[in-house]
């Protein structure tokens, strides 16, 4: 990807100015003196509109156009990624090299796929449904505490005591590493350890998510039996039955 070349100073300002004047259709002469024959091509390919609309303020980080706080912080984050070369969280051209780190780990795909929701915090949690008035209260209904996506997986008690307990088979993060980091607190956790590591976390945050869900649904303990985990030394068991 190398520049094809120079062209003249364009000092038009309006799209109207590349448009023949009582038309709707290009100028192509105009067209030859400011852009490339392979930019020209593709704007020839655009469709001119036959009403006289008015122009209008659109922000182009949503389909709608519209703006809104979340893709605005989003932006926010990539811009200060971009700026940041001591992590390998983005590339020099933005790509976010972390969210390859996840989608490589050995993991099923449905397990893959929770773990992109609870990263763009799209799990159906308390404090979700709470927001989009589906619920009046963001609490907790196991332990009482407020349930976004962090802790619905981490902090709750029934979460807590199957990371424990799993911890004496696989090697996970530090406790004082799962603490609230901010939003992207999954990704920070998948870019800084190794990817052994992740996937037995991200596992197990799959299965304390399943957990949450027949105890607050279902109002039961998960059905007496076991679920297989396969690593490279050993042969883990969780306990379906265990909280």
């Amino acid at each position: 990807m190398s520049p094809i070349g120079s062209k003249r100073p364009c000092r038009l300002k309006w799209v109207s100015q590349l448009i023949r004047d009582g038309s709707k259709e290009w100028n192509e002469k105009i067209l030859e003196k400011f852009f490339h024959k392979n930019d020209i091509d593709e704007i020839l390919k655009i469709k001119i509109q036959r009403g006289h609309n008015e122009d209008e303020v659109a922000w182009h980080y949503e389909k709608t156009g519209c703006f809104s706080v979340k893709s605005a912080y989003r932006l926010g984050m990539d811009w200060k990624e971009n700026r940041t070369t001591a992590t390998s969280s983005s590339n020099t051209n933005g790509e976010r090299m972390v969210w390859k780190k996840l989608w490589a780990l050995q993991l099923p795909p449905k397990v893959k796929v929770f773990a992109w929701k609870l990263a763009h915090n799209s799990l159906a949690t308390q404090s979700n449904e709470a927001a989009r008035r589906m619920v009046n209260q963001s609490t907790c209904v196991i332990c009482g505490g407020v349930e976004d996506g962090h802790h619905a997986v981490l902090m709750c008690l029934h979460a807590r005591t199957l990371r424990s307990a799993m911890g004496k088979f696989w090697k996970l993060p530090s406790e004082d590493k799962l603490s609230y980091a901010g939003f992207e607190w999954l990704l920070q956790l998948i870019d800084n350890n190794e990817a052994e590591i992740m996937w037995h976390l991200i596992l197990i945050l799959w299965r304390s998510w399943f957990v949450r869900n027949e105890l607050t649904h279902s109002n039961r303990v998960p059905a007496t039996g076991k679920l297989y985990a396969i690593s490279d030394k050993k042969k883990c068991l969780i306990e379906r039955g265990s909280r």
